[in-house]
C-alpha cells in the first residue's frame, strides 16, 4: 500500500491531538493532588479516551492509539485501595475486554492462538514465578512484580490481535502516522519543560544523583526511558516522517531536541549506533533523505544552544551536600561516571546473591528487597543483570530465546520497510535497557508489540522514504 501524499498537522488532526495532550495534562494534576478520588476519575478519563478514539478512528486504531496515548503517560500513579495503579493497566484492561467481546460475536477463536514469541514470554513469567517461591526473601513483593510485569506485558500481546482483518494493513499506516506524532509531542514537551526551569518552574525534572543535575522526563517514568523513547522516535521520523508529513524535519528535530534534555547517554549511544547503522548499511541508507536529516541537524541547534544557555544562567545542579568546588558545569555532569560505576559495581552485590541460586535465580524483586538506603529500596539498572538475578541463567536463557524470536520473526520479513523501521526503533529501546530496565511498565513492551504487528500486518511495499 503506497500512502497516498503527504500531508500537514491539520484541524482534522487537532480532534485527537488535542484530547490527547488535555488528557495527559488531567493525569499531571490529578497525580498532583494526590488524593484518594482521583484514581475512579483517572479510569474514567482512560475509558472516555478511549471511546472517544474508537468512534473517531475505528476500533482497531482507536483502541490501539489509547494503549499508546495511556502507555506515555506512566509517570503518574494514584493510589487505589493497598496498591497504585497507572493510566495504562486501565487502558490495557479496558482493550482486553473490548477485543475478547468483539471476537465472541465474530465467533474467531484465532486469537487466542500465541505466538512462538508468546509462548517463551509466558515460560520466563513461569520461571519467575517458580524463582520467587524458591527463593525470594519477600514473596508478597515478588507476587505484586510479576502480577505488574504481565499486566505491562499485554502491551506485547495485544496490537497483533487487534489489528488484525482486510484493513489492518491500512490501519496500522494511520496509527504509524500518530505514533510518529506521539514521539514528537512527547519530545517536544520534555525539551520545552526543561527550558522552562531557568524561569524558576520545575515541572517534569528530576534530578540525577550521581550529579546532582536536572533532566527532562515528560510524562514517561523517568529521564532514561524518556531519552531512549525520543531517540528511537528521531530514528522513526527519518525513515516513516517524509513520506507522511510535509517537512517532516521538524519531527527529527524536536525528537532530538527532548533525546538531549534527557541527559540520558545510554540513549545517545543507542541511537547513534543505530542511526550509524542507518547510514552505513546500502538497504537502509537508500529510504534516508540526507538533506533532511541536515536539516534536522541545524534546526536541532536552538535546543542546543538553548540548553547551554539556560544551564549558565539557571539553577540546573543542586549542589549536593559536601560536594568540593565550585558549581559543576554541563560539560561535566555528561562527564560524570559515578552512575556509570554504580551500575557497573551491582555486579557485586548480584554474585554475592547468586551463590547457591544461579540456576534459578534469587526470585522476582529480590534486589529491592534485600538492599534498601535510607528506607528506599534499590533498582538494578540493567535489564540483563536484573534477569539474571532474579530468574537465573535458567530464566536468562528463557529470555535470551523470546528476544532471538522476535529478531527471527522480524528477520522473515526484512522485506517489509515499516517491520525493519520499527525494528530499529525497537533496537534502540533494547541497547538503552542495558543501563535500565521497562519491565514495569507497558510502553516498551508496547513497541515490540507494535513490531510484531508491523511483521504480521504491513505491506512489503509502503512509502517509508522520501
Amino acid at each position: 500500500m503506497a500512502f497516498e501524499g503527504r500531508m500537514r498537522f491539520g484541524v482534522a488532526d487537532l480532534s485527537i491531538w488535542l484530547p490527547g495532550v488535555g488528557f495527559a495534562v488531567l493525569l499531571g494534576l490529578l497525580a498532583w493532588v494526590s488524593r484518594s478520588w482521583t484514581a475512579p476519575i483517572m479510569a474514567l478519563a482512560v475509558l472516555a479516551l478511549g471511546a472517544y478514539f474508537v468512534r473517531v478512528l475505528g476500533f482497531q486504531v482507536g483502541l490501539v492509539l489509547m494503549l499508546v496515548v495511556t502507555s506515555f503517560v506512566d509517570r503518574y500513579t494514584f493510589r487505589a485501595g493497598p496498591v497504585d495503579i497507572r493510566a495504562e493497566q486501565v487502558a490495557a484492561a479496558a482493550a482486553v475486554v473490548a477485543l475478547v467481546v468483539q471476537r465472541l460475536r465474530e465467533r474467531d477463536w484465532s486469537w487466542l492462538r500465541p505466538s512462538a514469541a508468546e509462548v517463551l514470554l509466558l515460560a520466563w513469567l513461569a520461571v519467575n514465578v517458580l524463582s520467587s517461591l524458591l527463593a525470594s526473601p519477600d514473596r508478597k513483593l515478588s507476587a505484586k512484580i510479576i502480577a505488574l510485569i504481565a499486566v505491562s506485558a499485554l502491551g506485547f500481546a495485544l496490537p497483533r490481535r487487534i489489528l488484525k482483518g482486510p484493513e489492518a494493513a491500512q490501519n496500522f499506516e494511520v496509527l504509524t502516522r500518530w505514533m510518529l506524532l506521539v514521539f514528537a509531542t512527547e519530545s517536544l514537551a520534555g525539551a520545552l519543560l526543561y527550558l522552562l526551569h531557568v524561569f524558576g518552574p520545575t515541572i517534569a525534572l528530576a534530578v540525577n544523583p550521581a550529579s546532582g543535575h536536572l533532566a527532562a522526563y515528560g510524562t514517561l517514568w523517568e529521564q532514561n526511558v524518556f531519552g531512549a523513547f525520543a531517540g528511537a522516535g528521531a530514528i522513526a521520523w527519518v525513515y516513516l516522517g517524509p513520506s507522511r508529513f510535509k517537512n517532516a524535519w521538524i519531527g527529527v528535530a524536536v525528537c532530538l531536541g527532548g533525546l538531549l534534555d534527557s541527559f540520558t547517554r545510554a540513549a545517545y549511544l543507542a541511537t547513534a549506533i543505530v542511526g550509524g547503522i542507518g547510514a552505513v548499511l546500502p538497504g537502509l541508507r537508500r529510504r534516508i533523505s540526507f538533506p533532511l536529516v541536515g536539516m534536522a541537524g541545524l534546526a536541532t541547534l536552538p535546543f542546543v544552544v538553548a540548553t547551554l544557555v539556560v544551564d549558565r544562567v539557571g539553577q540546573y545542579t543542586i549542589v549536593l551536600q559536601g560536594a568540593p568546588g565550585p558549581k559543576p558545569s554541563l560539560l561535566t555532569q555528561l562527564l560524570n561516571i559515578v552512575d556509570v560505576v554504580g551500575r557497573v559495581n551491582q555486579w557485586i552485590p548480584v554474585a554475592d546473591d547468586l551463590r547457591g541460586h544461579l540456576l534459578f535465580g534469587h526470585g522476582t524483586a529480590s534486589f529491592e528487597a534485600i538492599y534498601v538506603n535510607n528506607g528506599v529500596p534499590q533498582h538494578i539498572a540493567s535489564l540483563p543483570l536484573l534477569i539474571l538475578n532474579d530468574t537465573g541463567l535458567v530464566g536468562l536463557a528463557v529470555f535470551g530465546a523470546f528476544a532471538a524470536a522476535i529478531v527471527a520473526r522480524v528477520w522473515s520479513r526484512r522485506h517489509v520497510p515499516m517491520a525493519v523501521v520499527y525494528g530499529q526503533m525497537a533496537i534502540v529501546i533494547g541497547l538503552a535497557n542495558v543501563a535500565t530496565q521497562t519491565t514495569e511498565l507497558m510502553v516498551g513492551w508496547l513497541l515490540i508489540g507494535l513490531l510484531m504487528a508491523a511483521a504480521d500486518h504491513a505491506q512489503p511495499e509502503d512509502s517509508t522514504a522520501g
